[in-house]
């Protein structure tokens, strides 16, 4: 046999490992009680197919199984988020995860859309088992007063994002003259006082968090958008040299990091940063990172970028793109305030 030969016997084929590798590796770790190993496994597969919504479900059980509610309810939110009524499932799951956090309010609601969605689903049994145990439970009624806070702010929230700001403001007041300390409230009611012009209420609104929370990254990232939008570029510049060394570990908080840092023109920063796939505003992130890429030199990335966040429906990367075509520069730009909803999603820091 040649040399030649003998390499060509010895050429190796490449075993691509996708997601349903990892997915059926970690199920068969689940199964063996290896939780740790599972929940690597799994995520493993997530990153590699992250539109499969089971394996997202999955992943969520095995955490939830070592005791991170949190993160297996991000994961199931994630889900509903984009598949919409497809995984009613995950409402089951969602709640019994708020159970173990102990937000019974917020348990019961979940368990109530699942059997609404589902009436003969695989857990329909246990979740009216969970149903009656609410209903017998008279704890429950304080338990819905404390928490309906939380349903109010997300309907701030969503009023916030319509650019109705002036409906945002007094739920936002309710919540934090009975929440002090709930950060994302205060920060959320300093933007909604921006947006209606109530500035000073706004920055002093901002300092208290800080005082009372120094380095609340929400807190920062609204005072370098109001200098900013205000035109004191002095002070906006400060801030976004602090925040550039900022690099939060919580997807949200990533999020809105590169959206404020692309809005204070810091584009090369925010290329510098990995794309926060977790978060819930895609189209928001991609037309943040296509504006950054168009504005250091890279006009096709940026138009592959505006391209899927118009598909998802986002009306100002087509304006971009038309902008990018008739090479108008000067209106290719990133903004929260476009449809003053210049906002974080974070609800709960």
């Amino acid at each position: 046999m040649s040399d030649e030969s003998k390499e060509d016997s010895r050429t190796i084929v490449p075993f691509y490992q996708n997601g349903d590798y990892f997915f059926h590796r970690g199920l068969q770790a689940f199964h063996k009680k290896h939780l740790n190993r599972a929940a690597k496994l799994l995520e493993r597969a997530v990153k590699l197919t992250a539109s499969e919504p089971i394996f997202k479900i999955q992943l969520a059980a095995v955490l939830s199984e070592l005791g991170e509610y949190g993160r297996s309810n991000e994961l199931l939110q994630s889900v509903l988020a984009s598949s919409g009524s497809q995984q009613p499932v995950c409402h089951f799951f969602i709640a019994n995860n708020e159970v173990y956090m102990g937000h019974f309010y917020q348990a019961e609601k979940h368990v109530r859309l699942y059997l609404e969605k589902e009436p003969n689903g695989q857990f329909a049994e246990e979740a009216h088992e969970l149903l009656e145990l609410f209903e017998d439970d008279p704890f429950m009624e304080e338990e819905a007063s404390s928490e309906q806070y939380l349903d109010d702010h997300e309907q701030a929230w969503l009023l916030l994002r319509k650019g109705q700001a002036e409906l945002a403001v007094p739920l936002l007041e309710s919540i934090v003259s009975k929440h002090p300390r709930l950060w994302a409230a205060q920060n959320h009611l300093a933007e909604a006082l921006f947006c209606i012009g109530e500035t000073e209420r706004a920055f002093a609104i901002c300092q208290e968090v800080l005082d009372k929370d120094s380095g609340n990254l929400l807190a920062l990232c609204n005072l370098a958008l109001f200098y900013f939008e205000m035109g004191y570029t002095k002070e906006a510049k400060w801030y976004r040299e602090r925040l550039a060394s900022v690099y939060p570990l919580d997807s949200g908080h990533a999020a809105r990091l590169v959206q404020v840092l692309c809005a204070l023109g810091n584009y090369k920063e925010v290329l510098s940063r990995p794309f926060p796939t977790d978060a819930d505003e895609e189209a928001a992130l991609l037309r943040c990172y296509g504006v950054a890429s168009y504005h250091e030199q890279n006009e096709k990335t940026a138009l592959e970028h505006l391209k899927k966040a118009a598909a998802l429906g986002d009306g100002a990367s087509k304006q971009l793109m038309e902008a990018v075509a008739n090479k108008q520069s000067d209106d290719i730009s990133f903004t929260l305030f476009a449809e003053r909803g210049f906002l974080s999603r974070t609800l709960d820091s």
